[in-house]
């Protein structure tokens, strides 16, 4: 929770830190963050090729196979990428034609169904800077998942607005300091020019010089 701004023995801001806490429980309980999260979860599932304790369950697992049909399985995996599985599941998930992928993220599917993952019981543990995050689903490994990916999701992205509101900050500074150097470094070329036309090398000393020479023959 540092900033630029913060001093060390800075007095604590309990309606500023009240605040930050509803952005967060905000980003939790966001309806784009369940859906990533529905959707990184079904891209990991989809990779599999048999049951996995830590990833999907015999039962979850046989559903799954059979709600998706191999043709598109083959279409969307790619055994070597989880990235580029998981980009190809959220392009048929964004797609405005109907198919398997868009069925079960978008309706109410118990597993994948971002209507169930926002039953989530997510809450703040009284005034603390503690949040509990609670999930109740039939696929033990889906549902452990779930909560650690959540986790990582909320903090990706509320790092990521902070990160910004410092970055347009500098941004301004480094900007601003550009136009004075370019400023400068264009009145600097207009004394070189006047210096080179003139023939001027050192200005006090040729200066000193004429103004001694004026002297003699006066």
């Amino acid at each position: 929770g540092y900033n630029i701004e913060r001093s060390g023995g800075g007095r604590i801001d309990y309606g500023l830190t009240n605040n930050e806490m509803e952005n967060i429980l905000g980003i939790v309980r966001s309806h784009a963050t369940l859906q990533d999260l529905a959707t990184q979860i079904l891209a990991q599932c989809l990779m599999i090729n048999r049951p996995l304790r830590d990833t999907l369950w015999s039962e979850g697992f046989v559903n799954l196979r059979e709600e998706i049909p191999e043709t598109v399985r083959k279409q969307v995996v790619d055994p070597q990428s989880y990235p580029r599985t998981l980009s190809n599941v959220i392009a048929l998930r964004d797609s405005p034609e109907k198919n398997p992928i868009k069925d079960i993220l978008t309706g109410g599917h118990r597993l994948f169904g971002v209507e169930s993952y926002e039953k989530m019981t997510v809450r703040r543990e009284g005034n603390t800077d503690m949040i509990r995050i609670a999930w109740t689903t039939t696929d033990p490994a889906v549902c452990r998942n779930a909560i650690t990916q959540l986790t990582s999701l909320v903090v990706e992205r509320y790092r990521g607005i902070k990160e910004g509101q410092s970055s347009n900050v500098l941004e301004f500074f480094e900007k601003a300091t550009r136009e004075a150097a370019a400023v400068l470094n264009g009145k600097e070329d207009e004394v070189l020019h006047f210096m080179v036309s003139n023939k001027i090398i050192n200005y006090y000393e040729q200066t000193r010089f004429i103004a001694a020479k004026k002297e003699d023959l006066d």
